[in-house]
């Protein structure tokens, strides 16, 4: 077969020159110069050209914008120079105070006033330019042609996802003009515009057929989900765009001296750069600017959440340089939260697994940055009556950090004769139990009684402080709750062994059912990523981090598909974990892990952690706190004895555990993550029995811990310790009513309304206790500490603090937890906390040791 001829080739090369052309000016410029079918005429010839002589195909080429289905999941990209993150200045709270200058955004100035040594930055020009609510991307480029593209990841290492960008007709494939960079790398923003955002929507709700695509929450959420896509014909269906803004890496390039003569290049190049990129002068300039964004911010065609600043002399930006996170020479200024007006058409009630009762407003349906709003927190009762809040009134509603929307202000009263008052329930909508109201917060009194607070009361009754049962954490409550097993407390003294392992077997093999070989090959890559091997794609690292409530697929996945990289997890909170839909337990979790783990740096100890629970004998707890210590499991199998004798979390049978456990062959310690199967091969056997008899060793529980155990609220160990005291048995105190629980001196009158209103809730639940217990009554206390209270603080080599405390209370005494007038001592153990210390000397109070407390515990009974 006969090759193409020059002629064949030369056309082609013409018709590539033009295709490229022309996709710039309509998709980058917005001046097309010829009509869409004179385009698709001139792309069919090329496709023909290349379907007849294949060699003539480039990477380059138009035609080649769609690509073949990825196979698995993205590879890891590593970025020539990394990807920072920007450190945020937020908005005021206040309205009034929004067109102030920010304080945050003057201390931001004189930062970089005294980091470059200048007396002043009245004249420092910066490049201001819009914050987009997109997609972070890096385009890497070689002798003027598109190589790489990839996500941010952890800013070092991305996911590759070069296909699917591709098929974005405002990336250029190939640079335009003569001479480009040998190595050029492009920072940039993915983003579907609004009117993008509406269409695509459209269609979602216009396919009704099975498994068909729900609409997208949001602009970005469309974004990123569009970007993973395996299929990059979905990606090319999807309106995705860019803007780029900036320059990673560039080698064999041209000289410029200033941010904007980069976007200047950019531009040169073929790339999309925002138009209302500008340079501003000094702090008056970028706030100037900031206001004008953010007054013009509904009518733009994209999402912006904020502006960025950059100093615009890059030699200034080199010396003053960055850290582990961010640059110091750049920050983000964020808008405050968006508002619309809505109609308040009604009012429910929720009731969260602490007994609160909470007021959900149901809104006329408004949309409010780019989602529909159709529900708002009302806050608590206070805000509605001092808004005087009714239904039919017309409501200012804001997306708090662009998130959870609430009801900030009443627009405009509603009619007299349309509105209705906001009836607050006298019964809770889930048990039908009276309800309370307590200042600004109202109330379920049903307890142990209401199904929505079902699993937190039996979490509660078997803590360390309450019954103590030890091995039945808060999953086997789930799972014992889930399959019918338990529903009230005293449900715990009627499980048997055999129940118990019958129900924990099935849990298990559910759980090996759902342990496929992808997961099998997860944990090989967890090992890998921990030797520092390889690095791991963010949807897969979300498994391995185990965030505790997240662990099942439905949870997984919301995390997996709402954050492209770890970075981008890590810097949300709260309110963004509760906007993805997660239960409100596992919102607390992983706002609580990004604590834990606050940087990417310190994910690795997270994924050791999560392993080392296979080691019998060492949870949660335990595990976070040897790899926080080792950092790694090759420094923890070179520990000593002693070096873990100096871990105060480390009990003896753990320590003998994991002593144990750091015996066996690497091979076979490897084997056992790779397969969490350690436990299932030694103590998980013997769990059911440990159960029941951990059950049993509390049917004769002291009083005041099943006084504890109840959850009434306001009681805590030291009430109840005093009612313990006071009464002696518990049947004497559910008849006590509030006037002779107010003779207590511990008990005022909000908390002697509780105890009354709980025993009336739950006296069935209460009495049926008592038929499985026999609470102990109160040894009596040693009078030399009666009536003393005492603050603890450091950590003691004799016993845990919590040990010291509760040896205090069985004297008679308080143990308070902060120093004030009424305190008697303050005890200090090794690292005494400062603040405790200070406050103590302030008010003249004692300061103890621990060879003082012995003595004192020493002259108990």
């Amino acid at each position: 077969m006969a090759g193409p001829s020059r002629r064949a080739a030369q056309r082609a090369r013409t018709l590539r020159g033009k295709l490229q052309r022309h996709a710039h000016l309509y998709y980058v410029c917005d001046a097309p110069e010829i009509e869409d079918a004179e385009y698709d005429r001139l792309f069919r010839e090329l496709q023909d050209l290349e379907a007849a002589h294949p060699e003539l195909a480039t990477a380059d080429s138009p035609t080649r914008r769609v690509g073949a289905p990825v196979e698995g999941g993205f590879l890891p990209a590593k970025h020539v120079q990394a990807m920072l993150s920007l450190a945020n200045i937020m908005p005021p709270e206040e309205p009034e105070a929004f067109e102030r200058p920010h304080p945050e955004l003057e201390a931001f100035f004189q930062r970089l006033d005294k980091q470059a040594g200048r007396e002043g930055l009245l004249g420092l020009e910066f490049v201001a330019e819009p914050k987009f609510d997109g997609l972070a991307i890096s385009l890497l480029y070689e002798d003027g042609v598109l190589m790489r593209a990839a996500t941010r990841g952890d800013g070092v290492t991305g996911e590759d996802v070069t296909a699917n960008v591709r098929t974005i007709h405002s990336v250029p494939l190939r640079l335009l003009g003569k001479a480009p960079p040998r190595l050029l790398e492009v920072r940039g923003e993915v983003y579907i515009s609004r009117d993008g955002f509406r269409r695509l929507n459209e269609q979602a709700a216009l396919t009704d057929a099975p498994g068909a695509r729900k609409p997208f929450a949001n602009p970005r959420n469309a974004a990123a989900g569009s970007l993973r896509q395996k299929d990059p014909k979905v990606t090319a269906e999807r309106p995705l765009d860019i803007y780029c803004y900036a320059v990673g890496a560039m080698e064999d390039g041209p000289s410029v001296a200033s941010q904007d003569a980069m976007l200047g290049l950019l531009r040169g190049w073929g790339f999309r750069v925002c138009d209302l990129a500008q340079v501003v002068t000094g702090g008056e300039g970028c706030f100037a600017y900031y206001l004008a964004r953010c007054r013009e911010r509904a009518e733009l065609p994209y999402e912006i959440d904020g502006v960025v600043y950059k100093i615009n002399d890059l030699a200034l930006q080199r010396s003053l340089g960055q850290d582990a996170r961010a640059p110091h020479w750049a920050v983000a200024h964020k808008f405050p939260a968006q508002k619309a007006l809505a109609v308040l058409e009604d009012v429910g009630f929720q009731v969260g697994r602490t007994g609160v009762v909470t007021p959900v407003a149901h809104l006329s349906a408004v949309e409010v940055g780019g989602v529909m709003v159709r529900r708002a927190t009302l806050h608590n009762i206070k805000f509605i009556d001092d808004k005087g809040l009714r239904i039919g009134d017309k409501v200012e509603v804001r997306r708090a950090g662009d998130v959870i929307p609430k009801i900030v202000r009443v627009e405009s009263k509603a009619p007299s004769r349309r509105a209705r008052r906001i009836r607050l329930p006298d019964a809770c909508p889930v048990c039908g139990s009276k309800t309370q109201r307590d200042e600004d917060m109202l109330y379920c009194t049903g307890g142990l009684t209401c199904d929505a607070q079902v699993r937190s009361s039996l979490v509660h009754f078997v803590s360390r402080d309450a019954m103590d049962i030890e091995d039945m954490g808060k999953e086997h409550i789930a799972w014992l709750v889930e399959q019918g097993a338990l529903r009230r407390v005293d449900d715990f003294y009627r499980l048997t062994e055999e129940t118990v392992r019958e129900l924990l077997e099935r849990k298990a093999q559910l759980q090996r059912q759902k342990d496929s070989d992808r997961k099998l090959e997860l944990g090989g890559r967890m090992v890998r990523c921990l030797q520092n091997a390889e690095p791991v794609a963010w949807s897969e690292l979300v498994e391995a981090l185990g965030i505790k409530h997240c662990r099942d697929g439905e949870n997984m996945a919301r995390l997996a598909s709402a954050f492209e990289s770890p970075a981008e997890f890590l810097a949300a909170g709260l309110p963004a974990f509760k906007e993805l839909g997660l239960p409100e337990e596992a919102a607390k979790s992983a706002a609580q892990f990004v604590r834990d783990y606050p940087t990417v740096e310190s994910l690795p100890k997270a994924i050791l952690a999560q392993w080392l629970v296979a080691i019998p004998k060492v949870g949660e707890t335990t595990a976070r706190a040897l790899a926080k210590r080792f950092g790694s499991l090759e420094a923890l199998r070179a520990a000593t004895l002693e070096d873990l004798n100096a871990m105060p979390e480390l009990n003896a049978r753990a320590k003998d555990s994991v002593a144990e456990f750091l015996k066996m062959p690497a091979d076979a310690q490897w084997e056992a993550f790779s397969r969490k199967s350690y436990m299932e091969l030694s103590a998980q056997r013997e769990l059911p029995k440990k159960i029941i008899a951990n059950i049993k060793a509390t049917r004769k529980a002291e009083l005041h811990r099943l006084i504890y155990a109840l959850g009434i609220r306001e009681v805590g160990r030291v009430v109840a310790r005093a009612l313990a005291h006071e009464f002696e048995n518990m049947e004497k105190l559910m008849e006590a009513d509030e006037e002779r629980l107010l003779e207590i001196s511990d008990i005022g009158p909000v908390t002697a309304r509780n105890i009354v209103e709980f025993f009336k809730s739950n006296q069935k639940v209460v009495e049926n206790l008592l038929k499985e217990v026999q609470p102990q009554a109160p040894v009596a206390a040693a009078t030399d500490l009666s009536g003393q209270t005492y603050v603890l603080t450091g950590t003691f080599e004799a016993f845990k603090r919590s040990e010291a405390q509760q040896a205090l209370e069985n004297l008679g005494a308080k143990a308070a937890t902060t120093v004030g007038p009424k305190t008697d001592a303050v005890i200090a153990g090794a690292n005494p906390g400062a603040a405790k210390i200070n406050k103590a000397e302030e008010l003249g109070i004692r300061v103890l040791d621990e060879a003082e407390l012995r003595k004192l515990l020493a002259a108990g009974p």
